[in-house]
């Protein structure tokens, strides 16, 4: 069983809520019913839920295949609080509630973990990683 995949896939259920629930928000405050209407705070809105499906999926598809072939235990955990710390950051430099280098951190944090992810998954699937 992925229980450490299925837990942090509960947490990233309830970010996207609330990226979503932003959004929503922000449509019904600008009166906004499709894309940006060149609204700033609707564009980062969009883009904060954006970023976070372009990456959550794909990353815990990672951390479940690699959960599922017999990743270490730390390693998954790690990685899944890495990609929390990581989407958090991203989403509040979009939202406006930190700085640029909270973007970065987000962005480099989430390409950290594609190749950590990347390479344990080609590893193990070759057999270089017992």
């Amino acid at each position: 069983m992925l229980t450490t995949t299925i837990i942090f896939t509960g947490i990233f259920l309830l970010m996207h809520t609330a990226l979503s629930i932003t959004t929503s928000a922000n449509r019904a405050k600008y009166d906004i019913d499709f894309g940006d209407g060149g609204n700033q705070a609707m564009h980062k809105a969009i883009r904060a839920q954006g970023n976070f499906v372009e990456y959550v999926p794909i990353l815990l598809i990672a951390m479940g295949a690699s959960e599922y072939i017999g990743a270490p235990e730390w390693l998954i955990w790690t990685c899944g609080w890495v990609l929390v710390v990581s989407r958090m950051s991203h989403a509040a430099f979009m939202l406006g509630f930190a700085g640029k280098p909270a973007r970065l951190v987000g962005a480099g944090l989430s390409f950290l973990l594609m190749i950590v992810l990347g390479l344990y998954l080609l590893g193990r699937g070759t057999g270089l990683i017992a």
